[in-house]
């Protein structure tokens, strides 16, 4: 809804937030828990299933930095101004998001590659998700335009 994104307009309590987040994430180790709880899920899919529809909000937005995703080429891919290029097929960028879940507003990728970084958005928030998405994007976009 225009709350969320009204929400996320307020830079210092929106910054202060994902510090504090970011903090106590750092500090309790909750990532190795996190995924600890995963891989033992994932043993069962109907345990992983069961428990990813319980009524309960397990992340509002997921954000995924995939890294340099030109260090994964399995094999010595040719370069053409500094971009991969198998066959002779220049790779200008990589776009994706990980998918929605249950009770999960958005899902946010970070892709660097070839000294560019591209922020990709999906969103369930509002009466037009493509939209609330874009404009999510575009206030990402204008707090890193403030950094430089």
């Amino acid at each position: 809804c225009s709350s969320d994104l009204e929400a996320c307009r307020d830079r210092e309590s929106l910054v202060g937030s994902l510090a504090a987040a970011s903090r106590w994430i750092l500090a309790t180790g909750a990532v190795a828990g996190f995924l600890e709880a995963v891989r033992f899920l994932s043993k069962s899919p109907l345990l992983l299933k069961a428990v990813t529809r319980l009524p309960i909000c397990l992340s509002t937005v997921i954000v995924s930095n995939l890294g340099d995703v030109s260090r994964r080429m399995r094999a010595g891919v040719p370069k053409i101004g500094g971009r991969d290029a198998p066959g002779g097929l220049v790779i200008r960028g990589f776009r994706g998001v990980p998918p929605l879940r249950p009770r999960t507003r958005a899902s946010v990728a970070v892709l660097p590659y070839a000294g560019t970084t591209t922020l990709c958005c999906l969103c369930s928030a509002g009466s037009n998700p493509r939209n609330a998405g874009r404009e999510f994007l575009e206030l990402i976009r204008d707090e890193l335009d403030g950094f430089k």
